[in-house]
C-alpha cells in the first residue's frame, strides 16, 4: 500500500508539472493575442500568427490527450483516478496522516 501511495505522489508531481506547463502556454498565447488586438498596425494575416495559433492548439490537445490515457505505460490524471477508485482505502486518514 505504501508503494502505491508514494507512486501516486510522484504521479501527482508529474501531472501538476504538465498542467502548469499548459497553463503557461495558454497565458503566452493570450498575451500575444492581446498585443495583436492592441496594435492595429500589426492586425494583418501572418504566417507567424497562424504558427502561434496552431502551436497552442496542438500543445493543448496533446496535453489533454496525455492526461486522459489510462494504459499501463501512462502517467495521467485519468489513470491516477482509476487506480484510486480501485483502492480508495490507501487514501484513508490513517494512511495519509491527515487530521481531517
Amino acid at each position: 500500500m505504501e508503494d502505491k501511495y508514494k507512486k501516486w505522489g510522484r504521479w501527482l508531481k508529474n501531472i501538476y508539472s504538465e498542467i502548469t506547463s499548459l497553463s503557461v502556454i495558454r497565458h503566452i498565447f493570450w498575451e500575444v493575442q492581446k498585443i495583436i488586438k492592441d496594435n492595429p498596425e500589426i492586425q494583418k494575416p501572418s504566417a507567424f500568427y497562424e504558427f502561434i495559433g496552431n502551436g497552442y492548439v496542438a500543445s493543448a490537445l496533446m496535453s489533454v490527450r496525455r492526461q486522459i490515457k489510462i494504459d499501463d505505460n501512462s502517467i495521467s490524471f485519468a489513470r491516477l483516478l482509476k487506480e484510486i477508485s480501485e483502492c480508495p482505502e490507501i487514501l484513508s486518514q490513517e494512511n495519509t496522516g491527515t487530521p481531517y
